[in-house]
C-alpha cells in the first residue's frame, strides 16, 4: 500500500508525492527541480545493457488488460530463453505492487524500467525529474 498525490497545473503534471509507509520513504518531484526520496536527490539507473537491468511490471485489474500483460511477461521469458543475451535476458523482472511506487523505484534507481498496460501518465513526472 502506498499513498500518492499528483498535482497538475493546466493539465501538466507539476508536483508528485508518494509515501511508502512500510519503508517510511517519501518520494517527491517538482517539475524543473528534480526528484527526491526523504529529501535526498534520486536518479535513474544507467545500466549499460539490458542483461544487467532490473525491470518492473504490474498486471492491471481489468481482465483483458491483465491477460495481455501476462502474455507480454511470458513473451519476455520466451525471448530470454532464445536470446543472444543468454543465459539471462535481464537480471530480473519484479512486481512490487502499486504503479506509483514502481515508478518511484525507477526514479530512485532501484528498477531500470517499468511497464504496465493501461497505466495513466500522472506518475511519469517523478521519473522524468530523476
Amino acid at each position: 500500500m502506498d499513498c500518492h498525490i499528483p498535482f497538475t497545473a493546466q493539465g501538466i503534471p507539476t508536483v508528485g508525492v508518494i509515501f511508502d509507509p512500510y519503508r517510511n520513504e517519501m518520494f517527491t518531484a517538482i517539475k524543473g527541480h528534480g526528484a527526491f526520496m526523504n529529501n535526498e536527490p534520486i536518479h535513474v539507473r544507467s545500466d549499460p545493457t539490458l542483461h544487467e537491468s532490473l525491470l518492473g511490471y504490474a498486471t492491471n485489474y481489468v481482465e483483458p488488460v491483465r491477460k495481455a500483460m501476462m502474455r507480454g511477461v511470458g513473451a519476455v521469458g520466451e525471448y530470454a530463453l532464445k536470446s543472444v543475451f543468454s543465459p539471462v535476458f535481464t537480471h530480473s523482472i519484479r512486481n512490487i505492487g502499486a504503479a506509483a511506487l514502481n515508478l518511484a523505484w525507477v526514479a530512485a534507481g532501484r528498477l531500470t524500467g517499468y511497464w504496465e498496460l493501461g497505466l495513466h501518465p500522472v506518475g511519469a513526472e517523478r521519473k522524468a525529474e530523476a
